[in-house]
């Protein structure tokens, strides 16, 4: 399974480049392949219009690399904190997308004023406190968020991370957070923003996810 994981984290991050919710080689994606419990990683520094199966790096659960001649992203210890703090999750993305890291500048939450993020991101995208870039910090804080609850966060003036069971679903959570974002921001010039009230937030992840989701 670990060819087709990484062949997936290559083509989901092209995806995730080609939607504009990053540039160059910013944000990072990344997969956790059930059977072996090794995580496959976007490599830190290539062109993901360029990437290929073959430059995905391979970690295990202690972020150790075991497989791959490339270096993983930075944000490898995020990524590994993230997948180890629920077994709900499988996949991991950080984006760069710019609307949503406007708003993280700001260090205001996102609420879940658009139907597709409350579909995909729940009641709102939290504020996590800055820390560091690829530090253990910043990976802690990120596993004290998703022990809370959230599937979407806003990471104070660096950008997104979203977590889910599904890879694929990611890059529409992603796309989502952007666009409410977007909303957010633009709406706020003419008016205040009005979020979805909980109780159609549940009814939306449900539609998306299966099961009502505790957020």
């Amino acid at each position: 399974m670990i060819p087709k994981t990484r062949k997936l984290v290559a083509e989901l991050a092209n995806e995730m480049l080609n939607r504009g919710l990053t540039d160059g080689t910013s944000g990072n994606m990344s997969i956790m392949d059930v059977d072996s419990q090794m995580v496959a990683i976007t490599p830190s520094g290539i062109q993901y219009q360029h990437m290929t199966a073959d430059q995905i790096p391979v970690l295990n659960l202690s972020g150790k690399r075991v497989w791959g001649e490339c270096k993983p992203s930075s944000e490898y210890r995020m990524h590994i904190a993230a997948i180890k703090t629920s077994p709900d999750i499988k996949s991991v993305i950080h984006t760069h997308s710019r609307y949503a890291i406007a708003m993280a500048c700001t260090h205001q939450p996102l609420p879940a004023i658009t139907i597709d993020m409350a579909a995909y991101c729940g009641t709102e995208a939290p504020i996590v406190p800055y820390r560091t870039p690829g530090s253990d910090a910043i990976a802690s804080l990120v596993s004290e968020y998703i022990r809370k609850g959230f599937l979407a966060m806003l990471l104070a003036n660096h950008g997104t991370l979203l977590v889910s069971h599904d890879p694929e679903i990611l890059i529409e959570a992603a796309e989502a957070l952007e666009l409410a974002a977007m909303a957010y921001i633009r709406g706020s010039i003419i008016g205040s923003p009005h979020p979805i009230e909980k109780d159609e937030v549940d009814k939306l992840l449900e539609m998306v996810y299966g099961e009502k989701r505790a957020i």
